[in-house]
């Protein structure tokens, strides 16, 4: 019986800093991670627009406070994957 492995093709195990920098870059290089950044920019922006009206800072307080920790949050986020996409020394 003939075996199933070309001894020739078999690829070296990957190592997990190679692991982890492959899917962060899968997920920065991914139309959906680049159109949710520029969608949290905007949606920050127009959060520190609605800021400079005192009255309608004062009615929506409870729903901008949260929102003004999650858009740094994404941007943490952002900020982490986009070195690890790369930490594996490729850049391909």
């Amino acid at each position: 019986m003939q075996d199933q492995h070309d001894s020739g093709t078999e690829a070296t195990p990957r190592s997990a800093r190679q692991e982890l920098a492959s899917r962060c870059r899968t997920v920065t290089e991914a139309r959906w991670f680049a159109l949710t950044v520029f969608a949290v920019i905007l949606a920050n922006a127009a959060l520190l627009g609605v800021e400079t009206y005192p009255g309608l800072a004062a009615d929506w307080h409870h729903w901008l406070r949260p929102a003004e920790h999650a858009c740094p949050a994404a941007f943490t986020v952002e900020t982490l994957l986009r070195p690890a996409a790369h930490t594996d020394g490729n850049t391909a």
